[in-house]
């Protein structure tokens, strides 16, 4: 090999240990995240999955007594609600995108 590839090669061996070395503390930062979202989606869902049984119930007897502001005001309540859980899931996901690609990069 001539010198200038061998010096080449050093140099990208040498950020690459660099990039590796950085990646570990976010492995664990998105390790600890994902697992803090994980335990807030669970205990929100117990929190969240009897209120939204409450305001469909609600929601059912207003629209039978034709009381349509109720209605209105308890559908976006339950929308938010699914709103919210939804979008923890999907920061659950990113989570577990992000480190699951932090991982390849380190194994690489």
């Amino acid at each position: 090999m001539k010198p200038e590839a061998v010096k080449e090669a050093m140099k990208m061996f040498v950020l690459r240990l660099i990039g590796k070395i950085a990646a570990l503390p976010l492995i664990v930062l998105t390790a600890i995240a994902g697992l803090l979202f994980n335990l807030a989606t669970d205990l929100s869902g117990y929190v969240i999955g009897p209120a939204l049984l409450l305001i469909l119930g609600f929601d059912i007897y207003f629209l039978i007594t034709t009381q349509w502001i109720h209605v209105a005001i308890l559908t976006m309540l339950g929308a938010g609600c699914f709103v919210v859980l939804f979008g923890q899931a999907v920061v659950i996901v990113a989570l577990e995108r992000a480190r699951g690609g932090l991982i390849r990069f380190m194994r690489s």
